[in-house]
């Protein structure tokens, strides 16, 4: 059951991002396109400019693939706790980034520039650490804003508290009821009894 709730989840960030790429891919191909052509004509296709600048169109698009990805999640699953898709997010914007420094040994393949090849995967590198610390960021935000909607008793702190007053309350109960009964049965076997003597009966 467990596993089968985990993938409700991973479902729904996966159909979210295809959403994304399906409404956006034919742009950002577009503009990948253009750029490419811009260094053509300005006889800088063979230079770290390429990767560079795809390198910062795409970093674009993958910014806003977080800002919808996590803008649909609060408008279509108000109901369910941030906390719940943060883990499915993080790896969602990790395997963008991975798949970010494959087109990244293409392009400088494409522009003989291979030689640069490290420095632009640490690049990449650093865009996607920064890019997960934005996620957490959005995530606190968003957490803040469902936990003053929903109220603080729907706070994990205070769900905590309660139960563990409510579990004191209980055993507290049981043993005053046990204390309550024993007292009850030990007055029973030393109540007095009436004993009768050699001065007792009806007198004739």
């Amino acid at each position: 059951m467990v596993n089968g709730v985990r993938q409700k989840y991973i479902d729904i960030i996966d159909k979210l991002v295809k959403d994304f790429w399906s409404s956006n891919r034919g742009d950002l191909k577009q503009d990948e396109a253009a750029t490419s052509q811009e260094l053509v004509s300005r006889g800088l296709f063979n230079t770290t400019l390429l990767a560079g600048n795809l390198i910062g169109l795409n970093k674009k698009y993958l910014q806003k693939l977080v800002q919808e990805v996590i803008g649909r999640l609060e408008k279509d699953y108000p109901h369910l706790p941030p906390r719940k898709f943060k883990h499915q997010v993080l790896k969602a914007i990790e395997a963008e980034y991975l798949n970010l420094g494959n087109k990244v040994t293409r392009w400088l393949q494409e522009s003989q520039q291979l030689s640069e090849h490290n420095q632009f995967q640490k690049s990449v590198t650093t865009y996607m650490t920064e890019a997960k610390k934005s996620v957490e960021n959005k995530f606190d935000l968003w957490t803040e804003r469902w936990n003053s909607k929903k109220g603080w008793w729907c706070d994990p702190k205070w769900i905590s508290i309660i139960v563990t007053i409510l579990l004191a309350v209980i055993g507290w109960w049981r043993i005053s009821s046990k204390s309550e009964s024993v007292i009850s049965s030990t007055s029973g076997k030393f109540s007095p009894s009436i004993v009768a003597g050699p001065n007792s009966g009806t007198n004739r």
